[in-house]
């Protein structure tokens, strides 16, 4: 995957995509920091129920932070 460059500070970046995730179906936060600039996600499949791990790591850049998957 190809990382996303976010114009927002990594604190920011990190709790507006929990939030983001917490707005959508079948998302759940397992764990967040946001001094750190890591966020781990789990998703739900809906007909097997299979569980996908999703971690985002946010790093500082100078024009905001880059968002690796």
């Amino acid at each position: 995957l190809t990382p996303l460059d976010l114009p927002l500070p990594v604190d920011e970046a990190v709790a507006a995509a929990d939030t983001a995730a917490a707005a959508t179906r079948r998302w759940r936060t397992v764990s967040m920091d946001a001094a750190a600039g890591t966020l781990h996600l789990t998703r739900t499949t809906p007909v097997f129920r299979f569980v996908d791990d999703v971690r985002l790591t946010f790093e500082p850049i100078p024009a905001g932070c880059r968002v690796h998957a």
